[in-house]
């Protein structure tokens, strides 16, 4: 079985995704002497700041420690997903007792990698989406700029396209596997 996180994707992959969360930990103790006594604290779907708090360090570090939950929680998920014998249980398909015996061996497999690279490029593109927020939220507060932009939304299709990509791929696994037997 291919258990190991090695056989989905390069593992100094990771060593990006740490690197996000430590650049937006950089950008906070860099910026925070600089930054004025009011910083946006929400944005509105335009990119524009509509909330504004105090600087405080927990307003400018709670992305950044969401970042490191994040990453946390998506790496045990990812990793429960790696070490189980049957992947789909954690996979939310409609699979029936039929399904369930035509899916084994290299379709099982197949399933796990797919899941473990999408897990992998949602959690590269929710991370990289924070510290661009926070990267963002630095240089509005300085009157550096307006907003985020409209880039955010970038990352929003991003996540659709990698779930969609996601669904279609364990989906034709299973229409293989089903049509394979049929």
């Amino acid at each position: 079985m291919n258990k190991k996180l090695g056989d989905c994707y390069p593992v100094w992959i990771e060593l990006v995704v740490i690197s996000l969360v430590f650049w937006s930990f950089c950008l906070v103790i860099t910026a925070y002497p600089d930054l004025p006594d009011k910083i946006p604290t929400h944005f509105n779907a335009r990119g524009e700041p509509d909330g504004w708090s105090s600087k405080t360090w927990i307003n400018l570090l709670i992305l950044p420690i969401g970042q490191i939950g994040l990453y946390v929680l998506m790496t045990i998920g990812a990793w429960i997903i790696t070490r189980s014998k049957n992947p789909i249980r954690f996979i939310n398909l409609p699979v029936s007792t039929n399904r369930l015996q035509i899916l084994n061996g290299p379709e099982t497999e197949e399933i796990r990698k797919v899941t473990r690279r999408g897990l992998l490029a949602i959690k590269i593109i929710v991370l990289g989406m924070f510290t661009y927020i926070e990267h963002f939220t630095i240089k509005v507060a300085l009157g550096v700029e307006k907003g985020l932009s409209y880039w955010i939304w970038l990352y929003i299709v991003f996540i659709f396209a990698v779930t969609g990509w996601m669904t279609l791929n364990i989906y034709r696994t299973i229409w293989k596997a089903e049509n394979k037997i049929s």
